[in-house]
């Protein structure tokens, strides 16, 4: 992926040529889920959350994203008040996720979440060039 800062700045994750592609399919995929136990019709708001998820599973370091989950209620935190991606199963202590809130993600303009993918990818990079 060398040039993946630029490809993102040019097309977003909803084209098949951009790298995460796959990506974008599989978070749509969980959130439209979501959105269908809620009753609710997948809209633009859908696809902020899908757009902020993005970034957030490739900067936790997630390869693919088999669930996207919310939060229950657990003390502080409240039924849906974070939103979670997740990489294997539910059940598997070993699974790899990352969570935002849900207002976060529902309230992101979709140039903002592209603009962290870009910083995301760019991190990533810097990274390799060190070695890690």
């Amino acid at each position: 992926m060398p040039q993946v800062a630029t490809e993102a700045a040019v097309i977003g994750p909803e084209h098949a040529e951009h790298p995460d592609h796959r990506l974008y399919l599989q978070i749509r995929r969980g959130v439209h889920a979501l959105d269908a136990e809620c009753g609710r019709e997948p809209d633009a708001i859908s696809e902020r959350m899908v757009l902020r998820l993005i970034p957030l599973a490739r900067g936790a370091g997630l390869k693919r994203v088999d669930h996207v989950v919310l939060s229950r209620h657990l003390g502080e935190v409240e039924s849906g008040e974070l939103v979670f991606v997740v990489q294997g199963e539910l059940d598997d202590p070993a699974h790899l996720r990352a969570h935002c809130t849900t207002q976060e993600a529902v309230d992101m303009p979709r140039e903002a979440s592209l603009a962290r993918l870009d910083a995301v990818y760019r991190e990533l990079a810097a990274q390799r060039a060190e070695g890690g």
